[in-house]
């Protein structure tokens, strides 16, 4: 069949009609389970061919049932009932297309939204001339039995807008930690933690709900208490309470103990995790050593605590590390070529020195590399030091 006896077939059609609304018809198109979006985490839709194919179903399948009722359309249209809207062929096409056409710029932009929620920096770290006047929002988020330090960069247009003053980690923590979006992260559905957080006399207070122990069990405490000392290290304590006020037990009915939250500052070794997600994030883990000496723990990013953490520094690379008043240098044995190396782990191994030389308050500055630079840093001096890591931004709806 040729395009002429095409046309001809199309052109013996008689009127159609609906009598649905424009709006009638693109409800009908968003419950449509054929044009639901399944990973709304992609930036982009691509308009592939395959729309295009699906359009052209569309448009049959509104016209096949029409045409199928001609003959008693027409007896209706004898009778003149007065609540059936008559429409051409052309007029019926270009409904289901704009309604379709619409449907889809609509979500591309919900998922436009979604996808730009959280944006990660380039690398693991936050160097102070990239906080540019934002304000740091860190939280400890969960997987598994791990505990994440994650840094959210919020504008200070948004923190003005939602504080009369400077907040501090509890006021940021109630206003922001419900937008924090976990599992698109791939992490854990752990926060905002069930009950009230507040300050009393520079200690922080969490007052459950009634009836509710917050599954403190001697498997998942650990996993509590990592969480809270990550999110809140601007106050001295953290004291869990009943509805009454009374020290919380856990599942055990042992008392909950007081938390403390600003212990003296350990240097010990920083390590990677790769979530499932694909996503690598920088930490310590409280399994690991805690070092006398910079330079142990330094050497200590070679050696892995657990099974859930591995080492920032690849096997067979071998170096030495000697500490002065304010510096770290670390000495690679052989000549390292970085180009050698996957980048993403080249720089989380620079950025684990950076963020392990911090933990005794010093900068790093690594020597006998091939590159001069690479990525975002001169290694030709001391490497900068690190105001936050695992920065990511965070937009408020």
């Amino acid at each position: 069949m040729d395009e002429k006896e095409i046309k001809k077939l199309f052109s013996e059609l008689p009127p159609l009609e609906d009598q649905r609304s424009k709006e009638e018809i693109l409800a009908g198109l968003k419950e449509d389970t054929r044009l639901q979006t399944q990973k709304k985490h992609k930036i982009v839709i691509k308009k592939y061919p395959a729309i295009i194919a699906l359009a052209a179903m569309l448009v049959i399948s509104f016209l096949v049932p029409t045409v199928l009722k001609v003959g008693k359309v027409q007896q209706e249209q004898s009778l003149e009932t007065p609540s059936f809207k008559t429409i051409d062929r052309d007029d019926a096409t270009a409904e289901v297309q704009e309604a379709f056409d619409t449907y889809l710029e609509d979500e591309e932009e919900s998922v436009a939204i979604e996808a730009t929620r959280f944006s990660a920096y380039e690398g693991n770290v936050l160097l102070a001339d990239e906080l540019k006047g934002a304000k740091l929002f860190r939280i400890g988020l969960v997987s598994g039995e791990t505990v994440i330090p994650v840094s959210f960069l919020i504008q200070e247009d948004q923190i003005q807008n939602d504080f009369l003053e400077e907040p501090n980690s509890v006021q940021l923590y109630n206003q922001y930690a419900k937008h924090v979006s976990e599992e698109n992260l791939g992490f854990d559905a752990y926060h905002p933690l069930q009950g009230k957080v507040s300050v009393k006399q520079e200690n922080i207070v969490h007052q459950l709900p009634k009836g509710k122990v917050y599954d403190l069990s001697s498997a998942t405490i650990g996993v509590y208490k990592k969480a809270v000392q990550s999110t809140f290290q601007d106050f001295l304590s953290w004291k869990v309470v009943d509805e009454f006020g009374n020290h919380a037990t856990t599942e055990e009915n042992e008392l909950m103990k007081q938390i403390q939250l600003s212990p003296e500052k350990d240097i010990q070794s920083f390590y990677k995790q790769v979530l499932p997600s694909g996503q690598t994030y920088l930490l310590t883990v409280p399994e690991a050593p805690v070092y006398e000496t910079l330079n142990q723990a330094l050497l200590g990013m070679k050696e892995r605590p657990n099974d859930l953490v591995e080492e920032l520094v690849p096997e067979g690379v071998t170096y030495k590390a000697h500490a002065s008043d304010d510096l770290v240098t670390v000495t690679f044995q052989e000549a390292l070529d970085l180009q050698e190396m996957p980048h993403e782990e080249a720089l989380a191994m620079i950025e684990g020195f950076m963020l392990t030389a911090e933990t005794n308050g010093k900068q790093v500055q690594l020597k006998n590399i091939v590159q001069e630079s690479f990525d975002r840093y001169d290694l030709m001096k001391p490497l900068p030091k690190p105001v936050a890591v695992n920065p990511l931004t965070l937009a408020i709806d």
